[in-house]
């Protein structure tokens, strides 16, 4: 009901920053980065609002290390992040995971480990993926991903590594 003014939106956003609104310190960060071109400035508080557990963030935060976006490319952090939010996503993140240890990308090529996060990804690994890592997988690495899997679900993705 309002004509569009991004400088007054980014300084309302500001203002409920300012008194610790998390949800509003992430909306900021994706609008420094989207509307304002300004991904320095979008990344201390994606950072931020990653930090303080927001979903969402902790998604783009991962992802703008692994880019350089806003900062320098940094696969262990792209990594880490990826794992911290591991329970919160349905798998998408878990994908993500699996092809970092298949690929070495910020963590050790890992095969077995490749192979628990596909087993806890479920249905996100693409039919190539999952058969590419299930054939460079042995029986023995198998049946470790699987008690691995099944010790990281029931620690709600805390034991993980």
């Amino acid at each position: 009901g309002a004509p569009k003014d991004l400088p007054a939106g980014i300084g309302w956003l500001e203002k409920a920053v300012a008194q610790g609104s998390i949800g509003a310190t992430y909306t900021l960060a994706v609008a420094r980065r989207v509307f304002l071109n300004d991904p320095a400035g979008a990344f201390p508080l994606m950072l931020k609002a990653a930090e303080a557990g927001d979903a969402d963030a902790i998604s783009d935060i991962a992802i703008l290390y692994r880019d350089g976006v806003g900062t320098a490319k940094d696969p262990a952090a792209y990594v880490r992040w990826l794992k911290r939010g591991a329970a919160r996503d349905s798998s998408g993140r878990r994908a993500l995971i699996a092809q970092a240890y298949a690929n070495g990308e910020g963590v050790p090529r890992d095969m077995m480990k490749a192979y628990a996060w596909v087993l806890m990804a479920e249905d996100r690994v693409s039919p190539e993926g999952r058969n590419l890592v299930t054939a460079q997988t042995t029986p023995d690495q198998k049946a470790a991903a699987k008690a691995f899997a099944d010790r990281c679900i029931a620690s709600n993705y805390v034991d993980c590594n």
